[in-house]
C-alpha cells in the first residue's frame, strides 16, 4: 500500500533511521530505499513492509487499537483483522496474514513486528 508520510526526524548518525507520521501515528522506521534526499518536515509517498526476525505470531488482544513502539524499530500493532490486514488507524497488510491467520478475521488482534521498512516512491 502507498501511504503519505511526514518526516518527523532523521537520526543524525544514521540517515536510514527515520521517524514518520502517518495520519497522526508516529512510527520509527528503517529507510530501505530512497531515490532522492529526504528532508525533515516534508511529506512523501512511501510503501511500508513489515519485517519479522522469527515466526509471525498474531494473538487476540484486549489492548486499545494503535501502534506502540516497543524498542527501537520494534512495534506492537493492535487492530482489527480484516481480510488479511490489521487495521489500527493505519492499515497494515501482509501476504501471510490472510493465509496464516484467517481465523482471526473480524477480531481485535495484536502482532509484534521487528522492523517497519520504508521505500520512498
Amino acid at each position: 500500500m502507498i501511504y503519505t508520510a511526514k518526516i518527523v526526524s532523521i537520526d543524525n548518525n544514521d540517515e536510514d533511521d527515520l521517524s514518520i507520521n502517518i495520519d497522526g501515528c508516529v512510527l520509527r522506521c528503517f529507510c530501505a530505499y530512497t531515490p532522492y534526499d529526504i528532508v525533515e518536515g516534508e511529506v512523501y509517498n512511501v510503501e511500508m513492509s513489515l519485517f519479522f526476525n522469527d515466526d509471525i505470531d498474531m494473538n487476540i488482544s484486549s489492548k486499545s487499537v494503535g501502534v506502540y513502539n516497543v524498542s527501537y524499530y520494534k512495534h506492537l500493532i493492535v487492530g482489527h483483522c480484516v481480510n488479511g490486514c490489521v487495521c489500527s488507524g493505519i492499515k497494515f497488510c501482509d501476504e501471510y496474514f490472510k493465509s496464516w491467520f484467517g481465523m482471526y478475521d473480524g477480531k481485535l488482534v495484536e502482532i509484534v513486528v521487528d522492523r517497519i521498512d520504508l521505500v520512498f516512491l
